[in-house]
């Protein structure tokens, strides 16, 4: 698996290289593409992609999904860690991501 953060930043070159490893690539090799500015993405390398749009989770998402798993496992936890919890929760905000 390769990872490339930024791809919208390679150079001409770059992207020629890249869309060869993308016509024919290694078996058994997976490459993730990500940017935040899929517009500077050359148009040779677009059809050669699946592609997913992240958004950012809601905190009253993320409150809902947590006492979903909370109530479905039995799961019994005291207000101080609920508070815990939800600080953690707040801490995160921002960083979790869903397609």
């Amino acid at each position: 698996m390769f990872v490339l953060d930024e791809v919208h930043s390679l150079s001409s070159k770059g992207f020629q290289a890249l869309l060869k490893s993308l016509e024919k690539p290694p078996r058994n090799v997976v490459f993730i593409l990500c940017t935040t500015e899929i517009h500077k993405v050359t148009a040779t390398i677009i059809p050669h992609c699946q592609r997913f749009n992240f958004k950012r989770i809601g905190m009253k998402y993320m409150i809902q999904n947590v006492n979903q798993i909370v109530n479905e496992e039995s799961i019994s936890i005291t207000t101080k860690y609920y508070i815990r919890l939800h600080k953690i929760l707040l801490d995160i905000y921002g960083i979790v991501n869903i397609y």
